[in-house]
């Protein structure tokens, strides 16, 4: 498994990792629409995109995942998976799909958060995401 929820006291803390940014950005994407309620999702019958430029990864993680959790309060989806279409490390941007069910998620995030937050590549080239999201 390439994610893991780690303990913290009031929030939920997930820790993922992947041999492309990709990848790990797809397991923390998965990881946070387990705690919105993805399990109870029957039928996929929606779905939205997102796009994002930053000036940093960490940004570009924080305004992405950010911008799914406002996407589907407003347009009313849980969220069941994530299809990363293209990220470019250079220009810090990233575009997505996430589809999901047509109903409210189950369990709402209130935010996601720079506090503990983590983005790194290592010599490998193998990538760590880690992002605390208040709930």
């Amino acid at each position: 498994m390439t994610r893991k929820f780690l303990p913290h006291m009031s929030d939920v803390l997930i820790e993922t990792y992947g041999k492309t940014f990709k990848a790990a950005f797809t397991e923390l994407c998965g990881g946070m629409f387990t705690q919105m309620g993805s399990a109870g999702v029957k039928k996929e019958s929606a779905s939205f995109s997102v796009s994002q430029k930053a000036n940093t990864l960490d940004e570009l993680v924080v305004n992405s995942l950010s911008e799914i959790l406002a996407e589907c309060e407003i347009e009313r989806v849980t969220p069941k998976k994530v299809n990363v279409k293209e990220f470019d490390e250079t220009e810090n941007s990233l575009s997505l799909e996430v589809i999901g069910g047509s109903e409210i998620p189950r369990n709402i995030i209130k935010a996601v958060t720079y506090h503990e937050l983590k983005v790194e590549k290592d010599k490998k080239g193998n990538w760590t995401i880690r992002v605390l999201f208040d709930i």
